[in-house]
C-alpha cells in the first residue's frame, strides 16, 4: 500500500484517435468551434467550419469568444498570436487545442532560416553568414548549436578550441556587425538547410510568442510552442484560471508567465539536442562544463529560465499546481518558487544542468507554502532554495532524486540551501536521496531551517563531514563509507556501505520500491498529513513496503498526452484565493499544510 496519496491521480492513457473524440457533448453546446488550417485555411474564411478554415492563428485569434473551442490543425505557424479579451468565464471557457496533439507548432524562430531559405554567404573556414538580428538559441536537425560570443571563435572552433576555458565542439553560431554566422557540425553547407534560431533574449516584440491578455479561463491543450527570448506563452495577471496541458516548450527562455490559479499538466519543457551537447564537452573536458558555458563564458545568463514564471517582487502568484510534466535537457527545470501557495507533484526531471527544480524566487518574493513531492530527479540538477527573503514553509516529501548516469558524479550537492531568513522551515519527508559523490546540503546559515524525516540517504562516497552545527534529523537511514549520527538521529540506523538490506525492487529499472524484509519497513515515525494510515507503521522513503511505483513512475520519460477532458471545462473551477499572507491553507488537491 502506498503512502497519503493527492485527489489527482495518475490519468489512463488511451489513444490518441479517442483524444479527438473526447470532447464532452456540453462543450459543444456551451459555443462554436474555430478552425485554424495552416495547409487548407484562407484568412478570409469566416472560420466556423473545417471547409472555411481560417489559415492563421491570429485570424483565429479575432473570431474566438467565450465558450469557443479553437481547433488547430498540424503545420507550423510562424505568429506571435494573441488571444485578447475573449469575453472567458468560469462557465465559458475558451479552448484551444491541437487537433492532434504535438503536430501544430507556433514559432518564434527566423522563419525563412527554418525553412532553409536563406541565402548564406560563404565566408571560409565553414562559416557561412547573413543579414539578421542577434539570436539567443540555435539549432540544426536536432544537433543543438553553441553560441559563441565572436565570429573569430566560431570560425577557430574546434575539438581543441575553448570558450573561455571551456572546450566546446567544432561548430556552432555566432552574432556580430548585424549578421549571423553559422558552422554546422562538418562545415556542412547551411543553403538549403532548415535551421532554428530563436529571438534574442528580453527584447520585444518577439519576446513572448503566444499572449492571453484580459482573458480568464483560457485552456492551452497539445500545442507545440518554441523560439522565445522571454516567455513562449504569456498569460496576463488577470488572465486567472488557465489550465495548460499536453504543450510542449522548446528553446524557449521561460516557459510561461503565470497568473494565480494556474494548472500546468502533461506538458514538457526541453532545449533539444542539449543533452548531446553537454555530452560532447563533458567527454572533451574530462567533466561536465556546461553550467560555465551559461553562466561563466557569456556576458549574461541565457539560460536562466524554467517553466514558469510569477510577475515582479510582492506579486507572486498563488494556488498553482504543476503535475505530470516532462523537464529535461535544460539548465533550470522549474521555478516553483516563484510562486506561493502552491504545489507541484508526480514530474520528472531529468539532465537540467543547473537547478531541477528552484524553490526561490529571483523576484524577491517570500516562496511560502509550497509543496514539492511525488516527483523523480534524474542526472545533474539540484533542488534549491537559496534566496535571502525566502520565509517558508516549503515541504519536500516522497521525492526520488537519483544520480542515474556519468553527468551527476561530478555534482558537488544534492540542496542548497542557502536561506538565511527560512523562518518557516525547510522540511524534507520520505524522500530518497541516492548520489555517487556529492553533498547533501550546502551552507551553514541554513542548518537551523532543516527538518529531516523518514529519508534514505545514500552516499556512495564520503560527504559531508560532521559538522558542530546542529541539524534536526532523526529517523533516517544512511549508506555511506563513513558513519554519520547527525544526518540519521537518535532513532535512524547507519547500514553501512551496503543498501542491500534496504531491499529495492530495480534499481536498474528505476523502480525504487522496497520489499518486506526491507531495513526501511516500519522504521520511521508518523507525520500527521504526510503518512496518515500507513499499515504497519510508516516506513522510511518514499514508497510503503508492498507498493510497487513501476519503473514509469510518477510518468513516462518521454513526451505523453493526456486524453481527459479539461478540469475546467464547462465550469470546473477553483474559489478565488482570499487567504491572508502567512495563513496556512489547504492545497487545490486536498494535502493540508499541518
Amino acid at each position: 500500500m502506498r503512502k497519503i496519496t493527492l485527489g489527482s491521480g495518475l490519468r489512463v492513457l488511451v489513444s490518441l484517435a479517442l483524444f479527438e473524440a473526447a470532447w464532452p457533448s456540453a462543450a459543444h453546446a456551451a459555443g462554436r468551434i474555430v478552425y485554424v488550417d495552416a495547409t487548407t485555411g484562407n484568412d478570409a474564411n469566416d472560420c466556423l467550419a473545417q471547409t472555411r478554415a481560417c489559415k492563421t492563428i491570429q485570424r483565429g485569434a479575432a473570431v474566438v469568444r467565450g465558450g469557443d473551442q479553437m481547433i488547430v490543425g498540424p503545420g507550423t505557424y510562424f505568429e506571435f498570436p494573441v488571444f485578447q479579451n475573449l469575453g472567458s468565464s468560469a462557465t465559458s471557457p475558451v479552448w484551444i487545442k491541437a487537433l492532434t496533439p504535438g503536430t501544430a507548432r507556433i514559432s518564434g524562430m527566423w522563419k525563412e532560416a527554418a525553412l532553409g531559405q536563406v541565402s548564406w554567404r560563404d565566408d571560409g573556414g565553414g562559416v557561412y553568414s547573413a543579414a539578421h538580428g542577434p539570436a539567443l538559441f540555435a539549432a540544426n536537425n536536432g544537433t543543438y548549436l553553441f553560441r559563441f560570443l565572436t565570429v573569430a571563435e566560431l570560425r577557430n572552433a574546434s575539438a581543441l578550441t575553448t570558450a573561455g576555458a571551456v572546450r566546446t565542439p567544432p561548430y556552432g553560431f555566432a552574432y556580430e556587425g548585424g549578421r549571423i554566422s553559422v558552422k554546422l557540425p562538418g562545415s556542412v553547407n547551411p543553403n538549403g538547410q532548415p535551421i532554428l534560431f530563436s529571438p534574442p533574449s528580453w527584447s520585444e516584440p518577439y519576446a513572448h510568442v503566444m499572449k492571453v491578455l484580459g482573458s480568464p479561463y483560457v485552456i492551452v491543450d497539445g500545442l507545440v510552442i518554441e523560439g522565445s527570448g522571454t516567455y513562449c506563452l504569456q498569460f496576463s495577471q488577470d488572465s486567472t484560471f488557465p489550465t495548460v496541458r499536453n504543450t510542449k516548450f522548446e528553446y524557449c527562455r521561460e516557459g510561461m508567465q503565470l497568473p494565480n490559479n494556474s494548472l500546468v499538466e502533461w506538458s514538457e519543457y526541453t532545449y533539444p539536442g542539449y543533452y548531446n551537447f553537454a555530452e560532447q564537452v563533458r567527454v572533451l573536458n574530462g567533466g561536465l562544463r556546461v553550467w560555465d558555458l551559461a553562466k561563466s563564458y557569456a556576458p549574461e545568463q541565457y539560460f536562466e529560465g524554467e517553466l514558469a514564471d510569477t510577475y515582479g517582487a510582492g506579486a507572486a502568484s498563488r494556488n498553482c499546481e504543476f503535475r505530470y510534466n516532462f523537464l529535461h535537457e535544460t539548465m533550470d527545470g522549474e521555478g516553483l518558487g516563484q510562486f506561493e501557495y502552491s504545489e507541484s507533484h508526480h514530474n520528472v526531471y531529468m539532465r537540467n544542468y543547473d537547478d531541477h527544480n528552484e524553490l526561490e524566487s529571483n523576484e524577491g518574493n517570500p516562496a511560502r507554502e509550497l509543496r514539492l513531492h511525488d516527483s523523480l530527479f534524474l542526472s545533474t540538477g539540484l533542488i534549491s532554495h537559496q534566496e535571502a527573503t525566502l520565509t517558508g514553509p516549503q515541504y519536500v516529501y516522497r521525492n526520488v532524486y537519483y544520480w542515474y548516469d556519468n553527468h551527476s558524479s561530478v555534482n558537488w550537492t544534492v540542496l542548497k540551501t542557502k536561506a538565511s531568513n527560512a523562518t518557516g522551515g525547510l522540511f524534507f519527508y520520505h524522500n530518497l536521496f541516492w548520489v555517487e559523490s556529492a553533498e547533501l546540503f550546502w551552507q551553514e546559515e541554513s542548518r537551523q531551517y532543516l527538518h529531516f524525516r523518514n529519508n534514505i540517504l545514500i552516499f556512495s562516497h564520503n560527504k559531508n563531514s560532521v559538522t558542530p552545527t546542529t541539524l534536526d534529523a532523526d529517523y533516517n537511514l544512511l549508506v555511506n563509507d563513513t558513519d554519520k549520527s547527525f544526518l540519521y538521529g537518535a532513532h535512524g540506523s547507519y547500514l553501512g556501505t551496503s543498501n542491500s538490506s534496504l531491499r529495492l525492487l530495480n534499481v536498474a529499472g528505476l523502480d525504487f520500491g522496497i520489499q518486506a524484509g526491507s531495513s526501511a519497513e516500519n522504521r520511521g515515525v508518523a507525520l500527521p498529513g504526510f503518512n496518515d494510515g500507513a499499515p504497519g507503521g510508516p516506513d522510511i522513503g518514499p514508497f510503503e513496503t508492498g507498493f510497487d511505483p513501476g519503473g514509469n513512475w510518477p510518468r513516462p520519460r518521454v513526451t505523453t498526452y493526456t486524453t481527459t477532458p479539461p478540469e475546467r471545462w464547462n465550469g470546473g473551477t477553483q474559489p478565488p484565493d482570499t487567504t491572508p499572507p502567512g495563513t496556512p491553507q489547504n492545497l487545490r488537491r486536498g494535502d493540508t499544510i499541518p
